[in-house]
């Protein structure tokens, strides 16, 4: 025995092998022993599995597709959305289904049904499905858009107080504009005054270049009278003169001569005095109208700066408004409460049961099982006799 213990160990070492081929042959073997029992099996459970399968009652799913609402736009202008895990889970615990059953007066429970959601993440979107009876498929049709008129219910309040809020920065804005064209028009009676006041200072310019001109021709005037004056003056010493060096001349000529010269000399420091006021006056007129021209031009000035005002300054302030109003009437339109992306609807046929999937899954299940018992047969058959050779 120990020759032939010491060939196995030797043939063992030389084919390591060999020893793990005889186990995969000893399995198959008692596999093809088994064999019928094991395809026997196999096809009973897979037809029994087809027969319940065909009994158990067919299953239609009402499928939907929403997507949570946005419910505000941040500083960036990214929008934000309602949680969707949120939504997702006061479907998942069905808190809802108690709201649906007062809301259509039937019991859900009955049914025994569940809505079942799927969430697509990188499409933020809430796929929501429940299964029914085919009796009950229009009644689960009714449930599902019950269902997205309480989430919706649920969001609604948070969307009019957004709404509403952006409502109430529009309506500032826009009071803003109102202040602002109040201010235009403020602006443009200003302006209006000032050329009303500029032309009543064109009038008193024409009133007073009139009366400098009558000055003037005044002055002018008095000059020649007191030329002609003075010219008398000198005529009348030339002949007083004259009747001096004669010795016949009359006393009572000469004091006429005196007396006239004497006039004269009054009349052309009258004539002297009348001329330094007139030019003084024409002086204080010309002062005066440049005086109201430098107003004109002033005037004029502050009005540049009140159109420049209100034509650039306010305009620019008004756009700069509008364009708010523009951006908050965007955001307040994009506020919006949960969006139905697919309306509920029944599926074309049954997805439960699924006969196919059953059948191969009864097979494959009851076929390794079969083939475990069919080694555990084996076992104890070759158990069985090991212990009756003792």
């Amino acid at each position: 025995m120990t020759g032939q213990e010491n060939d196995r160990q030797q043939y063992q070492h030389e084919y390591p092998y060999q020893e793990n081929e005889i186990r995969l042959i000893d399995y198959l073997r008692v596999i093809w022993k088994w064999k019928w029992l094991i395809v026997g099996g196999t096809l009973f459970c897979g037809l029994l599995a087809g027969v319940i399968s065909l009994n158990m009652p067919k299953l239609y799913r009402v499928t939907l597709a929403v997507e949570p609402g946005v419910s505000d736009i941040d500083e960036n202008g990214n929008l934000i959305y309602f949680s969707i895990k949120s939504l997702n889970g006061k479907i998942d615990s069905g808190l809802l289904n108690k709201r649906i059953e007062k809301e259509l007066n039937r019991k859900i429970s009955k049914t025994n049904f569940k809505f079942r959601t799927n969430i697509d993440r990188d499409a933020n979107i809430l796929i929501i499905s429940s299964d029914w009876h085919k009796k009950d498929a229009d009644f689960g049709l009714e449930a599902a858009r019950k269902l997205i008129a309480l989430l919706s219910e649920d969001n609604d309040e948070i969307v009019r107080g957004k709404k509403k809020e952006y409502e109430r920065q529009i309506l500032i804005k826009r009071n803003a504009i109102g202040d602002i064209e109040t201010h235009r028009k403020d602006l443009d009676k200003q302006i209006k005054i000032k050329l009303n006041n500029i032309d009543k200072k064109k009038t008193q310019i024409k009133f007073r270049q009139a009366t400098l001109t009558m000055i003037k021709k005044r002055i002018q005037e008095l000059v020649k009278e007191t030329k002609n004056a003075k010219d008398n003056t000198a005529i009348l010493l030339k002949q007083r003169n004259a009747i001096l060096n004669d010795k016949n001349a009359n006393e009572m000529t000469l004091l006429l001569y005196a007396t006239t010269i004497q006039q004269n000399a009054a009349t052309s420091n009258i004539l002297s005095n009348q001329i330094y006021d007139l030019r003084t006056m024409a002086n204080s007129k010309e002062a005066e109208i440049e005086k109201l021209k430098q107003n004109i031009k002033d005037i004029e000035t502050s009005i540049e700066r009140m159109q420049l005002t209100k034509t650039e300054g306010l305009q620019r302030k008004i756009n700069d408004i509008k364009a708010q109003i523009n951006s908050l009437t965007l955001k307040k339109n994009l506020i919006s409460n949960i969006k139905v992306l697919q309306n509920p609807e029944v599926s074309e046929g049954f997805v439960r049961p699924k006969k196919i999937q059953i059948i191969l899954l009864s097979g494959v299940i009851s076929c390794f099982f079969l083939i475990f018992l069919a080694f555990f047969f084996e076992y104890i058959r070759n158990a069985t006799r090991m212990y009756s050779k003792d």
